[in-house]
């Protein structure tokens, strides 16, 4: 008798919404299920992505912060990585939100103690002495303008002599070369090529001994004889014999009185020396008043 009750009653709200009605709610069924599957399906496709962002973030992500420089008293972007995380994309978003609102806290004293420290105004005045320094011109480095040939050799034997003393008589600047009859002198290789030529097929000897050494000293006060012609020697053989006081002039400009015996002194002393070392000595006493007295002192037996 209930089942016939509620047929009954289905049948009379059938009747009452019609045949139409009826075909519309089986429709709207359907459709409800259909967006209820649409959207069940939505979400499955949403944790899959998730878990996989989760997957890959659980690596290491990079997180970007701004934070106050306390050098410029701006904000800089400063990135930091973040490890062994398992979030997903939105969860590294509020994760970045948080760092961020306790960064902003730190940014608030650091800006603090960047206006106590001068602020601003420090940074103006530092930026202005940097540009200062950066606009202000180098000073330019010492030009070495001494004379040189195409190879970019010395030229000038005075020149090549320094170079040689300051090396501690060791080395020889290009084009130059040590000489054979004085270890503390340079000349030029054309030079010393010379003067190898010039003892080849010599005849050396017992027998010939006396003589060689004739023709050698001769030689010697022959060269010693040229070679003080236009120097300061020759200055102090005419004050030794003018019996009057008289000034030398050296070749760093330097003037010097001399008078006879000292002069007479200083000629007898170079005379008594080698023909090697003649040519140091005189060359160090013509150069400069210091080589000059240096050698008095010796003269005199100092």
């Amino acid at each position: 008798m209930k089942k016939y009750t509620d047929f009954r009653s289905e049948q009379i709200h059938i009747n009452e919404i019609g045949p139409v009605g009826a075909t519309i709610m089986a429709v709207s069924g359907l459709i409800g299920g259909a967006f209820a599957l649409k959207k069940g399906l939505k979400k499955l496709k949403g944790y899959k992505d998730s878990q996989k962002e989760k997957r890959a973030n659980k690596k290491g992500f990079v997180v970007d912060l701004k934070v106050f420089n306390q050098d410029t008293g701006e904000i800089d972007t400063v990135k930091k990585v973040v490890r062994k995380k398992r979030l997903d994309n939105d969860g590294v978003e509020k994760l970045r939100k948080k760092m961020q609102k306790d960064q902003d806290v730190t940014n608030a004293g650091l800006e603090a103690d960047f206006i106590d420290k001068g602020g601003p105004e420090r940074v103006k005045r530092e930026k202005e002495k940097a540009d200062a320094d950066t606009s202000s011109p180098e000073p330019e480095s010492d030009k070495d303008e001494r004379p040189r040939d195409k190879e970019g050799n010395l030229t000038d034997k005075k020149d090549a002599q320094d170079e040689f003393e300051k090396s501690g008589f060791k080395r020889a600047p290009d084009g130059w070369t040590k000489d054979p009859d004085n270890k503390k002198e340079v000349i030029t290789k054309a030079e010393a090529e010379k003067k190898k030529q010039s003892t080849q097929g010599k005849v050396t000897g017992k027998d010939t001994s006396a003589a060689d050494k004739l023709l050698r000293r001769n030689s010697r006060l022959l060269k010693f004889g040229e070679f003080i012609k236009e120097d300061v020697v020759s200055d102090l053989k005419k004050i030794s014999k003018s019996k009057k006081d008289m000034e030398i002039k050296l070749s760093d400009g330097s003037e010097i009185p001399i008078d006879p015996m000292t002069a007479d002194i200083f000629v007898k002393y170079i005379e008594g020396l080698k023909s090697s070392e003649q040519k140091r000595v005189i060359n160090q006493i013509q150069r400069t008043e210091r080589g000059f007295m240096k050698v008095l002192g010796k003269a005199h037996g100092e």
